[in-house]
């Protein structure tokens, strides 16, 4: 399995739960967003994060990514778990 270093650093950002997604989530680069019952969270470039927060919004990082090289079958199982107990073994935590 590869593991590449995505450029630049990243910020989580959460936000309150039914919050829609800001337009600025969607800059340059890798981009996530997760939605449950409870936040919104948001992983993007750190410089497209604004530096006025809305109200509610909670910030992490700098972070930064690394990518697993695919396309990976759906079938895979133990990829999460192949990567989580090194990185864990060396102290990098993870999202």
């Amino acid at each position: 399995m590869w593991l590449f270093l995505l450029s630049g650093e990243y910020t989580v950002c959460r936000l309150d739960a039914g919050a829609a997604v800001p337009g600025w989530a969607w800059g340059e680069g890798f981009a996530a967003v997760v939605r449950t019952g409870n936040e919104v969270s948001v992983v993007c470039r750190a410089e497209t994060v604004p530096k006025e927060r809305p109200d509610g919004m909670r910030t992490e990082g700098p972070w930064r990514v690394l990518e697993v090289q695919g396309p990976l079958d759906f079938a895979l199982t133990g990829v999460l778990a192949g990567l989580a107990g090194p990185l864990a073994a060396a102290g990098v935590p993870i999202f």
